[in-house]
């Protein structure tokens, strides 16, 4: 284990049900949340806007799907036959070769 994870004697501060909290620990946490320096930002920035643009392109379409019933078929527990299929057999699929086809020319680009 390295050893800046590993508490330190005095930054003890108490010990409830077996586990230890330390002043060490959450510093360094702390740390390391503060540290998003401004190419991680955007970076932070562009994924959260992939995912928000992957549910519009699945929502969007000739027919309509609220953005609850996308949710509720992703967790399996949607009571809607045709959207289910619409979502599951047309638009995921669609998305993900979107997804892929997009990294790919940008991995393309970057190699040239």
């Amino acid at each position: 284990m390295d050893s800046y994870l590993q508490p330190k004697s005095r930054d003890v501060q108490s010990s409830v049900g077996g586990q230890v909290k330390t002043k060490y620990f959450s510093n360094l946490v702390l740390k390391k949340v503060k540290k998003l320096t401004r190419g991680n930002q955007v970076l932070l920035l562009l994924f959260a806007m992939l995912g928000l643009l992957f549910l519009l392109n699945v929502a969007l379409g000739s027919v309509n799907i609220p953005l609850s019933q996308i949710l509720e078929s992703l967790s399996g527990q949607s009571e809607q036959n045709v959207w289910n299929d619409i979502i599951w057999q047309f638009r995921f699929p669609k998305a993900i070769t979107c997804v892929v086809a997009g990294a790919s020319l940008a991995t393309g680009g970057l190699l040239m």
